[in-house]
């Protein structure tokens, strides 16, 4: 019995991390697509694009996105610092943090110092936060998006990147969106 028990514990201790981020996000097919819809949710009321400077793991819990359903509880979080900042919807700012989870199901978006992303945020409890449902992106992966908010045109021939697709309907290129799901915690 005592065996027993302790396979049960360790079992449910180490399905703890097993769970994953579940993700409430509006479908889209394309970059585009996503920063469109994104772009007239109310609820996203600052999308950016700037630089990590910064990232610090804090102890303690902080409330999760609407857009998330985490099935895991973790006690930390991210505060990720950002600079050479360009805001396309929200008020104009030079240095913005958000805060994100830590990773492991709890669909916390992992960020690089140094690197440049394009950031969709929602205000939660008086700090943006954003996650791995909330489209945000690296630079390199959010060209349409960019573009988009930028008031310019999707080019028509595109499709000369790797993972791009062409459509046999439409004929337009397009590149995949990040499938959330397919992240690894």
């Amino acid at each position: 019995m005592k065996v027993l028990t302790a396979l049960l514990l360790a079992v449910l201790a180490a399905s703890t991390y097993g769970f994953s981020c579940t993700c409430v996000t509006p479908g889209a097919k394309t970059m585009r697509e996503m920063a469109e819809r994104y772009a007239a949710q109310p609820g996203v009321a600052l999308i950016f694009q700037g630089k990590v400077v910064k990232q610090e793991r804090h102890a303690g819990t902080v409330a999760a996105p609407s857009n998330v359903i985490s099935t895991i509880y973790i006690s930390k979080y991210e505060n990720v610092s950002f600079d050479e900042v360009t805001v396309y919807k929200g008020k104009p700012q030079e240095h913005i943090s958000v805060i994100t989870g830590s990773g492991m199901g709890d669909c916390g978006y992992s960020f690089e110092i140094g690197h440049e992303y394009l950031v969709y945020a929602i205000e939660s409890t008086g700090v943006w936060s954003t996650s791995l449902c909330s489209g945000t992106s690296p630079v390199e992966d959010a060209g349409a998006a960019i573009r988009f908010f930028r008031g310019q045109k999707t080019p028509r021939k595109t499709c000369s990147r790797p993972k791009s697709t062409q459509s046999i309907s439409t004929k337009k290129c397009y590149l995949p969106v990040p499938d959330p799901f397919a992240a690894t915690f």
